[in-house]
């Protein structure tokens, strides 16, 4: 197991338009440097992208959705660590060995083909996306 670099960090707001007008009001954010994207009546989601990592920041529409539980619905939290490893398999076979409870058992495969994974580490209370590709 292997990280290679981290992607971004994940932090669960209560309101993403607040939190982006927040970040563009205050430390010269521009519109042009957020991507947003989502899944309806899931998930909001926007990504900053900054030199050397990017911040995603995700406002949970559905309390019911499998990562949502992770994220505080009480208060802006950090939600995730996603880092790129070189092999996702190995990673998530090494990490249930250790203890760790994997939020997926196996790997999925996004359009592009780039692979991610959640796994929450044994002890932890910070998700860590793996990802690969």
């Amino acid at each position: 197991m292997k990280i290679e670099k981290v992607d971004h960090v994940g932090i669960s707001v209560r309101n993403l338009d607040e939190t982006l007008k927040f970040y563009m009001d205050n430390f010269g954010i521009k519109k042009t440097d957020i991507v947003e994207m989502g899944v309806p009546n899931q998930m909001k989601i926007a990504t900053i992208k900054l030199a050397g990592t990017n911040l995603e920041f995700i406002q949970y529409l559905n309390p019911k959705d499998l990562l949502a539980k992770f994220g505080n619905p009480a208060a802006d939290s950090i939600h995730h660590v996603a880092v790129n490893v070189d092999n996702i398999a190995d990673t998530l076979a090494a990490l249930k060995k250790q203890g760790g409870t994997l939020i997926h058992e196996k790997p999925i495969e996004l359009p592009g083909g780039r692979k991610i994974a959640f796994a929450l580490p044994k002890n932890s209370h910070v998700l860590i996306e793996f990802m690969q590709g």
